[in-house]
């Protein structure tokens, strides 16, 4: 495994780790996996796959994900406006870079 590989690997860690977080006081949903980021990220780095769509359309379904999880989050912690900017930083975020910053934030306004 080279070192941009085991990066990604480590950022798609904590994204699932941040759902998992979350998803844990709703199990309803669908649990998160680290799979989802790594696709984002092959997509944006010309790894395509028919079945998965676009790099947008990762894009969106990932930016989802997140939202509902700070959702859960704010439900638990309304006080906590570190997840409110969240969101926004959530709806201008355009690739995956964005979203593992995000993720950084999130795990550590939700510690």
């Amino acid at each position: 495994m080279g070192t941009q590989e085991q990066d990604n690997y480590l950022n798609a860690t904590l994204y699932e780790n941040f759902l998992e977080r979350a998803f844990q006081h709703d199990r309803r949903i669908r649990r998160g996996h680290l799979q989802e980021l790594r696709n984002l990220m092959n997509a944006e780095n010309g790894i395509s796959s028919t079945y998965l769509g676009s790099q947008e359309k990762q894009l969106k379904e990932v930016k989802q994900r997140l939202l509902k999880a700070i959702e859960i989050f704010i439900s638990i912690q309304p006080e906590n406006e570190e997840l409110f900017k969240l969101i926004d930083l959530v709806n201008c975020s355009c690739n995956s870079t964005d979203i593992i910053i995000i993720v950084e934030k999130g795990l550590d306004c939700t510690k």
